[in-house]
């Protein structure tokens, strides 16, 4: 009896311990705005009142705006956040319904010839004097004819399945962001060039993120859609009540509490 209270006031105080080594960065954070500037440049303080003494003169200086915008930023941030927020969930969800309650069957081959037809599409019509973004544009509308066209025949080779296309979808987070970034950065300065102004604009920045936020979204909704009864929906069905109404007036109501989890994770992302 004696040994397991001991063992509850050694792990209290282990706790205890991992408390304030938690919370010391948040207490250093706020500890630090009231410091005068020679109590941060002149070494490590604590202890208000003891260390230092604290003024609300920093703050001021950041109110008034004395060193450079400081809500301007903050505030672009929050909108470009929530509006990426909003649009990815709202796409997201979409897709991770119809991953749920449709059967996909996309043939490999296809695939493939979505990329060839792309990339040869691309190459000749560089090749006929068009610009990058009309030839990027008119090649992927000929690439996705091709791959959806080509879907529909008896065509060879294995069938990826709505795993495989799931299994996609989080796979665009094994990239270094790096990398992505990289590309879209190259894809925004081919779009000035046509007229279309998307490096350092709004809309720019929320496209970006939507992306970046998109396997996720869908990973993480998925899960939400698979434990929502299906029999709810069958007698909607039986009704004839169409599929976006399903959707919409009784799928997310009941998907609501995972729809707000998942805008908070991808808000916090963003």
């Amino acid at each position: 009896m004696e040994r397991g209270r001991a063992m509850r006031w050694v792990v209290f105080g282990l706790l205890v311990v991992w408390l304030v080594f938690t919370f010391f960065p948040i207490y250093w954070t706020y500890v630090t705005a009231f410091k005068p500037p020679p109590a941060v440049m002149e070494g490590p303080t604590y202890l208000p009142w003891i260390d230092f003494t604290p003024t609300l003169s920093t703050l001021g200086e950041v109110f008034r705006q004395e060193r450079g915008d400081i809500f301007g930023p903050l505030i672009a941030s929050t909108l470009i956040g929530v509006v990426a927020t909003i649009l990815a969930v709202a796409m997201g969800a979409m897709a991770a319904y119809a991953l749920v309650r449709f059967e996909y069957r996309v043939r490999l081959l296809s695939g493939l010839l979505f990329a060839a037809a792309g990339i040869g599409a691309y190459l000749g019509l560089k090749a006929v004097g068009l610009s990058d973004m009309q030839a990027f544009g008119l090649a992927f509308i000929i690439a996705l004819a091709t791959g959806v066209l080509s879907n529909l025949l008896p065509l060879p080779g294995p069938v990826l399945h709505n795993k495989d296309v799931v299994f996609w979808f989080v796979s665009q987070r094994m990239f270094p962001p790096i990398v992505s970034a990289f590309a879209l950065y190259l894809l925004y300065v081919r779009l000035g060039r046509e007229g279309i102004q998307s490096l350092d604009t709004f809309w720019g920045m929320v496209v970006c993120y939507i992306a970046f936020s998109m396997p996720i979204v869908v990973w993480l909704l998925r899960d939400f859609f698979q434990a929502l009864p299906v029999e709810v929906e069958e007698a909607a069905l039986v009704d004839n009540v169409p599929r976006w109404r399903i959707f919409i007036q009784i799928v997310i109501p009941m998907a609501l509490p995972g729809l707000v989890a998942v805008a908070l994770i991808t808000f916090g992302f963003i």
